[in-house]
């Protein structure tokens, strides 16, 4: 984490790696004793995270420090990165109840499981859509193997030590039917 902060970017910041004693004559088409290991101070690094990943926390604090933070909201671009990647085009004329299911399904987020706008579905669980589409599924169909294959796993996971099945299986009903 030391090569990422800006003060240390460049060759003035180089450290060894674990790696560096692996180093032979025969592995190096540079300088063997000048092997180091630094990130350019023209690289910028653009990462994500999901803020109800808790299992990363001490990396996270290490991290909130070295970066500039922005939240997105699924909700706020789903439809922008929905026709991005195509989902207007393969659902035609569905598209427009996809997106309203999409958007009852993250409300009933909040609303029926008790959670937080961070638990929000994004846009990349609701595109997988367009391989069901392309297989020549109907838009109920796939919308059924994109809540079993897709989403149900992650809603009852959120849920799994508040006994919401109940509530699961009802916003379940609603995306499929």
């Amino acid at each position: 984490m030391y090569c990422l902060d800006p003060d240390y970017r460049g060759q003035k910041g180089a450290i060894s790696t674990q790696y560096s004693s692996l180093a032979t004559d025969d592995t190096f088409f540079i300088d063997k004793e000048n092997d180091k290991f630094f990130i350019p101070s023209n690289v910028y690094i653009i990462g994500t995270m999901n803020d109800i990943d808790r299992s990363i926390e001490v990396f996270d604090f290490a991290l909130r420090r070295r970066f500039a933070w922005y939240e997105i909201e699924a909700n706020k671009v789903m439809d922008t990165v929905l026709i991005s990647m195509g989902i207007d085009e393969a659902l035609g004329s569905n598209y427009k109840d996809y997106k309203d299911k999409i958007k009852q399904l993250n409300q009933s987020i909040i609303d029926d499981l008790g959670l937080s706008k961070h638990y929000h579905l994004g846009p990349s669980y609701f595109a997988k859509i367009k391989l069901y589409i392309h297989n020549n599924y109907e838009y109920k169909d796939a919308r059924e193997k994109v809540w079993n294959n897709h989403i149900s796993q992650i809603l009852k996971e959120y849920v799994k030590s508040k006994s919401k099945s109940k509530e699961v299986e009802t916003i379940k009903e609603n995306f499929i039917l």
